[in-house]
């Protein structure tokens, strides 16, 4: 993320280039953030939105298809082993993933980073799903123009309009033979 922010710097004089600004957000973030906000604008889902993006109140969009994430989808962001910092005694890494049970707690431990990303600006809403016994626990996320933004110049990428953007997001995703809008190959 730091290369691609720092690519899209260099390329811009001070003056013209706002990237700038995302660094001391890029360097506020931990791994495991940065991680979540790769799975977020990467996800064909996000792209599933027609352009003009940029009218949207309070610079959210709407996804077509809802980023709705399972807790394991989540945890599976960390980048180390769970039972480190997961307070379950007697639990291996793959016993956080593997029993539901484990779930709620081992969430619970990143809630505030998953918050802190609100703060930051860089996703414009999330809520946690606890729908119980179907297994179907997890967190929903609105994203928003600033965080695709923020997503867009780790990439090394500088375009405007962010519908733009999308337009590209949404053309890798074709590539790869996906349909963002029904987040299936096709």
């Amino acid at each position: 993320m730091w290369a691609g922010l720092l690519a899209v710097a260099a390329g811009h004089t001070a003056i013209s280039d706002d990237s700038l600004i995302y660094t001391d957000t890029l360097k506020r973030l931990t791994p495991f953030q940065a991680r979540l906000i790769n799975e977020i604008y990467f996800d064909p889902r996000c792209c599933s939105v027609k352009p003009p993006i940029g009218n949207h109140e309070n610079g959210v969009f709407y996804p077509e298809n809802k980023l709705i994430y399972s807790v394991i989808q989540v945890l599976k962001c960390y980048p180390g082993d769970l039972s480190e910092i997961v307070p379950i005694s007697n639990t291996t890494h793959e016993g956080i993933l593997d029993k539901t049970a484990n779930h709620g707690i081992a969430l619970s431990r990143f809630r505030t980073q998953i918050d802190a990303l609100k703060v930051l600006g860089l996703i414009h809403d999330v809520k946690f799903l606890n729908n119980g016994s179907d297994g179907s626990d997890g967190i929903y996320i609105f994203p928003n123009l600033k965080g695709l933004d923020f997503f867009m110049r780790c990439l090394g990428y500088s375009v405007y309009p962010l519908g733009a953007f999308i337009l590209t997001l949404q053309h890798w995703n074709k590539l790869k033979d996906i349909d963002p809008f029904t987040h299936q190959k096709t």
